[in-house]
């Protein structure tokens, strides 16, 4: 793979790794398309938010497992929807909603490669306009839309009176550009048409005389950012290439992500491809695919068809010649982001006891536990493990009474109380929304133990409820040892006085943190703790849960009163007793969800 200058650490990438491109991968199109991904990581500094539109539990695997390889630059997959497939503009309006990356908000296709550097080139365009979008695809011979045209298609970037539609392709926005144009007039990135707007957003685009009865992803949006005066910049990057449609031939909006049945049948041609004009898109998509399918598998890639037209020919040429080398070339290290860490070891003078509530980022703790101490430092250790009963209350007590002080940090998922167990301990643990863990929660039975159940349907089973959902951090700090438990499984009832203790226990915590802030725990534990805390120490990136309707969430919420109270009570603690985000770790470690 022929390379331009890359950015290294230290230079540009400070400013590019501020960018952080919302990826919506659908359908087992990752096994497929990654090659792509791997030349934006490659010739940027830019971080990516995976956004799992529809994908199957294979394809989840492959996607956790290449995230967890590159901890600096995938910053957490979000799940936004498991079925049915959701458009485009939809799933990135649910990842602006959820998530806030900073100055800008930024998306890319996932059939754009990249041959060079581009990034640095376009936050350079950012200092003079609100918005810059780019990604013309290799079948089009010009983003002009017709002046006889009905609807503003996603090809069109430009009116024939010479208006800037912008590319739904690849953009980046100034996010509170975006956030007060939502407010002001109830926009979003899949509004399609007059039907969903307000009579007052419907004349602030009149304005402007781009009134159609169709508009295509962010088209809505970038025409009332005009007319609200911000600007916007197309331009095409030399060191870009978009196929174009390359989804709809890999995994078709028909894909059922549970059963893996692709029902509109993979490489057939989709129902746009009938519509006029689409005849080019349709070609090179359908080549593309098939080349993909073949180089993937190992075998040869095929050969331009003789019989076409030569500038058809040219095209799949390209086609054919590009993803060649994203596929079969050089392999090339991506830019990997340093994070500055101390040189300091662990604190050893005290010994440490981590409480692992679930889905609050406990698996990645871990990570940085045995980065930390030594194996024989640690509990449970492998013999523990082996057995399967390291979290048993016993268990713990009898491992403590034979120690010899040789263990110098305790971790596992434990009701609280037990931390008394050993004397001086530094405690430590991390709390997390309850709506957001228990949704996280569920998911996770969904994937991995009850596939056809709906995530309400989850939370409906008794055993599930009482052990793992039900104001279960409030249960976890507020057991004592009258309760008389095995383990944290116990289903209990739970009455004020549970809360009230609870909200004791938080206060205690010596270093209290939060999953949503998990960078700010970590940097407690560098800053104050002397942990060394490594780029690569992250460990399961967790998959976060699709939007749920406000039906259940209220359910959630009504039904965990005491979680939502304890939860706002840790909050509100003074900032000494709470983990506080630094700078340098905001900007290198995104949320986790284990």
């Amino acid at each position: 793979m022929a390379l331009h200058s890359e950015p290294q650490p230290g230079e540009q990438s400070g400013a590019e790794s501020d960018i952080v491109f919302n990826l919506t991968w659908t359908g087992d199109v990752f096994k497929y398309q990654h090659y792509f991904l791997d030349s934006l990581l490659t010739h940027s500094a830019a971080r990516f938010r995976f956004l799992l539109n529809a994908c199957s539990s294979s394809s989840i695997d492959e996607m956790r497992a290449y995230a967890e390889a590159r901890p600096s630059r995938i910053v957490e997959l979000v799940e936004v929807s498991s079925r049915p497939m959701i458009s485009h503009g939809a799933a990135l309006q649910i990842a602006f909603d959820q998530q806030d990356d900073g100055e800008f908000f930024s998306f890319i296709d996932t059939d754009i490669l990249a041959k060079g550097p581009f990034v640095a080139d376009f936050i350079t365009l950012m200092d003079d306009v609100d918005v810059v979008t780019s990604g013309t695809e290799v079948w089009s011979d010009g983003n002009v839309m017709p002046a006889d045209a009905q609807g503003v298609s996603g090809e069109y970037f430009f009116g024939s009176d010479g208006f800037v539609f912008g590319s739904p392709h690849c953009a980046i926005y100034r996010r509170e550009a975006l956030r007060a144009l939502f407010e002001r007039w109830g926009f979003a990135f899949d509004t399609g048409g007059q039907e969903r707007m307000s009579k007052a957003a419907w004349e602030l685009i009149s304005s402007t005389g781009q009134t159609y009865w169709m508009y295509d992803t962010a088209k809505i949006v970038n025409i009332a950012l005009q007319a609200e005066g911000h600007r916007l910049e197309h331009s095409e990057h030399p060191n870009l290439v978009h196929i174009g449609g390359l989804a709809h031939y890999l995994a078709p909006p028909g894909h059922d992500s549970d059963t893996g049945t692709v029902l509109d049948g993979q490489g057939e041609d989709p129902p746009w491809t009938s519509f006029d004009g689409q005849e080019s898109r349709a070609d090179v998509a359908r080549f593309a695919a098939k080349m993909l399918v073949e180089l993937t598998a190992g075998r040869s890639a095929p050969e331009v068809p003789s019989s076409i037209e030569d500038s058809m020919a040219a095209k799949l040429q390209r086609v054919r010649a590009e993803l060649t080398e994203i596929v079969s070339g050089p392999s090339v290290e991506p830019v990997m982001l340093p994070l500055a860490s101390s040189a300091r070891t662990a604190d050893l003078t005290r010994p440490y006891f981590f409480v692992h509530l679930m889905k609050t980022a406990g698996t990645s703790v871990n990570r940085h536990i045995t980065a930390n101490f030594a194996t024989d430092e640690i509990y449970p250790g492998s013999d523990d493990l082996d057995g399967g009963d390291y979290w048993v209350i016993e268990h713990l007590r009898e491992a403590v009474a034979a120690d010899d002080g040789q263990i110098r940090i305790w971790a596992g998922h434990f009701p609280f109380f037990v931390t008394d167990l050993v004397p001086d301990a530094v405690t430590m643990t991390l709390l997390r929304d309850p709506v957001e863990r228990i949704v996280s929660l569920l998911g996770d039975y969904q994937r991995k133990e009850m596939p056809d159940l709906s995530l309400e349907e989850i939370y409906d089973d008794p055993i599930v409820f009482g052990r793992t959902v039900h104001d279960h951090q409030t249960k976890i700090f507020s057991m004592t040892e009258e309760d008389d438990v095995k383990a944290w499984t116990k289903i209990m009832e739970l009455g004020p006085e549970r809360l009230d203790r609870a909200k004791d226990v938080i206060g205690s915590i010596d270093i209290l943190g939060f999953q949503e802030e998990f960078e700010g725990f970590l940097a407690t534990l560098s800053d104050r703790w002397g942990w060394t805390i490594e780029t690569r120490a992250r460990a399961n990136v967790g998959v976060r849960e699709r939007s749920i309707s406000n039906v259940f969430r209220r359910r959630i919420i009504a039904e965990n009163v005491m979680d939502m109270e304890l939860y706002e009570y840790a909050r509100g603690l003074t900032k000494s007793q709470r983990s506080k985000p630094r700078s340098r770790f905001s900007r290198l470690f995104g949320r986790d969800d284990r």
